[in-house]
């Protein structure tokens, strides 16, 4: 794909890439990241996964009943079949490419940039940034899988908010990417491929967020979140996509590529991408 210039002559080197740009789609190398400029670039680590999404589904409260092989509970019902399916348009791909930043820089509470620039094609947006790191100008590009409920929220010129981990616990590994508004403190973007549930409810806000095990818990089984702004609600299972609406012109796209749960790790897993989009454009 093609990026927004930028207005420094470094090397941008991927440093994280979570999730493969699909086979054949605009830009996309035998990696699925947005290769580096140069080749003489410092070696990079990547990290690629896959995932899809569609509206929320009423579901029921999740059950203390567990799941069998025949797809039923323990008790006698059915469990939704969005519990045995999967999206194929779920996109929930994220990346961020930096280089020459400071250790740690990006960790809470991040730092503050403006958007240089918004470059959209069919399955991809790229957004150019210039961040203030510890007093020095330093570019990134943070690029995403593209919403077809509309194009990003944010354009040239806005303030915002740049956040970024990558670190192992004892509970397992988490890879987060968020964008939030600099004057309201919102959430324009959080991306996450984690091993578990790693802060979302406090990385959403305003958007409060709640995993329900509507699937059973025999084993790692599909999980259903819950999603809710002010009066609106949606309801999206592991591999499943959907949206929640802010306003009259705003919504919330979110891809849920995988959420797992299971008797023993309530929060067993989580590959998810919300962006706010302008509906329609």
């Amino acid at each position: 794909m093609h990026l927004p210039p930028l207005a420094y002559n470094v090397v941008l080197v991927t440093l994280t890439s979570l999730f493969a740009c699909a086979p054949g789609a605009p830009g996309a190398s035998d990696s699925g990241s947005i290769a580096p400029s140069t080749s003489d670039a410092t070696a990079a680590s990547t990290t690629s996964v896959e995932s899809t999404s569609s509206a929320g589904s009423d579901s029921s409260e999740p059950s203390s009943s567990t799941a069998t092989s025949d797809g039923t509970s323990s008790t006698g019902g059915e469990f939704p079949a969005e519990c045995d399916s999967a999206d194929p348009a779920v996109a929930a791909m994220f990346e961020l490419q930096i280089v020459d930043w400071p250790d740690n820089a990006l960790v809470p509470p991040g730092v503050p940039c403006t958007v240089d620039g918004v470059t959209s094609e069919v399955t991809m947006v790229a957004t150019a940034l210039t961040c203030d790191v510890e007093g020095v100008t330093l570019p990134a590009i943070v690029a995403i899988s593209a919403a077809p409920e509309g194009q990003v929220a944010w354009v040239t010129g806005d303030a915002v908010i740049l956040q970024y981990g990558d670190f192992g616990t004892e509970s397992g590994q988490v890879h987060y990417l968020q964008l939030r508004d600099a004057d309201d403190d919102s959430a324009l973007l959080y991306a996450a491929k984690s091993s578990y549930h790693h802060n979302v409810g406090t990385d959403i806000e305003p958007v409060s967020y709640e995993l329900l095990q509507a699937c059973g818990v025999d084993g790692y089984r599909p999980a259903l979140l819950r999603f809710a702004l002010h009066d609106a609600q949606v309801e999206i299972f592991s591999g499943h996509r959907g949206s929640l609406a802010i306003d009259g012109s705003d919504a919330y796209a979110i891809d849920v590529g995988e959420a797992l749960t299971s008797d023993l790790h309530k929060n067993a897993s989580l590959h998810l991408l919300l962006r706010r989009v302008v509906i329609g454009e």
